[in-house]
């Protein structure tokens, strides 16, 4: 299952002395191109696992999600929106915000929890933040 080789990559990526250039520059790409050989068992498998791993981690596999895969990507997100990291947690509504369409706004919305905490953190946050959560809100009212 390409899951072993997706978890090694970031593990890989997601190390101390990892090179942050490497990861901008080619990993992304990488770990997308391999998210799109997922089968089902491997986003199951995903899900499960992100959950225990790093925030650094996390971050990686989130900002690897492109949306060729929204509705797993979106479940995946799911699993660790409730951190109490908050560059990981606007990550998560920044992919969530890219991943809106209108097989997978139902999905966002099943969680109303999740849009009062974005409501009730817009204005707590610069103003680049504060337009990404605006953008999510409106893409998600729509």
């Amino acid at each position: 299952m390409i899951i072993e080789d997706f978890v090694k990559f970031i593990n890989d990526v997601s190390k101390e002395n990892a090179s942050e250039d490497y990861w901008y520059d080619v990993g992304v790409d990488e770990a997308q191109n391999m998210l799109k050989e997922f089968s089902r068992e491997d986003w199951s498998l995903l899900r499960k696992l992100i959950k225990d791993k790093p925030v650094e981690w996390q971050k990686k596999v989130i900002y690897s999600f492109d949306g060729e895969n929204a509705e797993q990507e979106i479940r995946a997100i799911f699993n660790v929106i409730s951190t109490e990291d908050r560059e990981l947690f606007e990550m998560c509504i920044d992919s969530l915000r890219c991943l809106v369409n209108e097989k997978t706004k139902s999905l966002i919305l099943e969680r109303p929890e999740l849009l009062e905490k974005v409501q009730s953190l817009m204005f707590e946050n610069n103003s680049i933040t504060q337009k990404v959560y605006m953008d999510f809100l409106e893409k998600i009212k729509t």
